[in-house]
C-alpha cells in the first residue's frame, strides 16, 4: 500500500466480493515496511467494515524512497473541516499487528487442506519467508509443508513474459524472495504479469463521479494530477484469484526463473506449475468493463 494506487483499487475489489459472498477474506498481509502503509490498511479495513480483519505485517522489508510523499501518507494525512482525521481507524498503533510470517502460519493452520488462494500483489518478502519457516506452536510443518496442504492457487503480479525483458518493478525491489517464491512455490501458481495490466486502464473518470470520498477515491487523487487513467495491474490479479480464468487466455503450463537483475523467463514444461495471463483486445475491453462495473456497484458496510 502506498507504491500505486492499483494496490487500494484491488482492496475495493476484495472488500466487495467478501460482502457480495463471493469470497471469504482471510486477511491481508502488509509487504510494505511503512508506518504509513500499515495505518492506510487500518483506514480501509474500518471504512469497508472490517476492523477486526486480521492483518500482518513486513518487519526489516523494502521500502520506498519516495515513501513520504505516497498517497498512503497523504490520506493519512486528509482532516474534514473540524480540523479531525477525514477516515476513522480503528487501531490506536501499529508495532502490536504480528509479524506476517507469524499471520500466515496461523491462517494457514487454521483452515482446510487445499481451500486458501493467497494474491500477492506486491514485493514477495512475506511469502519467502513463509516458504522458509520452521514448525513452531502454530503448526508442526515447515512452511512449503504447510503452503503445500492449504493452498490451492497463489495468483501473483509480477514479471514480464512478452519478450521486452524489463524487470518489473514487484519483482526488483526484493529480487531473492521473487526468485524463491517462483522457483520454489509447491502449489500452483498463476502470474498476471506487467504487459496485461499496462494493456487495460482503469478510467479516473470513475474517481470523479464517485459520489462520496472514500479512502480508495482519495487515495487515487493523490497518487497522481488529475484526471489521468491507470494501468489494472494488481486488480487482473484479483479478477482471476475471485471470478477465474474465463476473462483471459492462460498461457501452458511452465516455470519461471528469475534472473540476477530481476528478469523473468518462462520455459514451457508440462511438469512445470506456472502459468501466466494474456489477453486479447476484446478480452482488454471486457475485463476494463468489468473492473469499472465493479468499482461502480453500491457497497453496503
Amino acid at each position: 500500500m502506498g507504491n500505486d494506487v492499483d494496490d487500494a483499487l484491488a482492496a475495493d475489489m476484495l472488500f466487495k466480493y467478501t460482502a457480495q459472498g463471493k469470497i471469504k477474506l482471510l486477511g491481508m498481509g502488509l509487504n510494505k515496511d511503512w508506518e504509513d502503509s500499515r495505518e492506510y490498511l487500518d483506514i480501509l479495513n474500518t471504512w469497508y467494515g472490517c476492523p477486526d480483519l486480521p492483518v500482518g505485517v513486513v518487519r526489516g522489508g523494502a521500502s520506498y524512497a519516495d515513501d513520504k510523499n505516497c498517497y498512503a501518507s497523504r490520506v493519512c494525512q486528509l482532516r474534514d473541516v473540524d480540523g479531525k482525521p477525514l477516515f476513522p481507524r480503528s487501531r490506536t498503533e501499529y508495532a502490536s499487528i504480528p509479524d506476517a510470517v507469524v499471520f500466515y502460519r496461523k491462517l494457514l493452520s487454521e483452515s482446510a487442506d487445499g481451500t486458501v488462494d493467497i494474491v500477492s500483489v506486491g514485493f514477495s518478502t512475506n511469502l519467502s519467508r513463509l516458504l522458509d519457516s520452521a514448525p513452531d506452536k502454530l503448526s508442526p510443518l515447515g512452511g512449503k509443508e504447510l503452503v503445500k496442504g492449504k493452498v490451492r492457487t497463489l495468483v501473483v503480479m509480477g514479471g514480464n513474459f512478452d519478450g521486452r525483458n524489463l524487470s518489473e518493478f514487484n519483482i526488483v525491489k526484493d529480487i531473492p524472495s521473487a526468485k524463491n517464491v517462483l522457483e520454489n512455490w509447491p502449489t500452483e501458481v498463476v502470474l498476471t504479469p506487467f504487459e496485461l495490466g499496462e494493456k487495460i486502464l482503469f478510467p479516473g473518470a470513475v474517481i470523479e463521479e464517485a459520489a462520496i470520498p472514500t479512502p480508495v477515491t482519495e487515495g487515487y487523487k493523490a497518487f497522481q494530477p488529475m484526471p489521468y487513467d491507470r494501468p489494472t495491474w494488481d486488480l487482473t490479479a484479483v479478477l482471476y484469484a475471485v471470478e477465474g480464468p474465463g476473462w483471459f487466455t492462460l498461457s501452458p503450463a511452465g516455470k519461471v526463473e528469475v534472473t540476477e537483475d530481476g528478469g523473468t523467463i518462462f520455459t514451457e514444461d508440462p511438469a512445470g506449475n506456472c502459468k501466466y495471463l494474456m489477453v486479447s483486445d476484446q478480452q482488454a475491453h471486457s475485463i476494463g468493463k468489468r473492473l469499472t462495473e465493479l468499482f461502480n456497484e453500491t457497497y453496503v458496510r
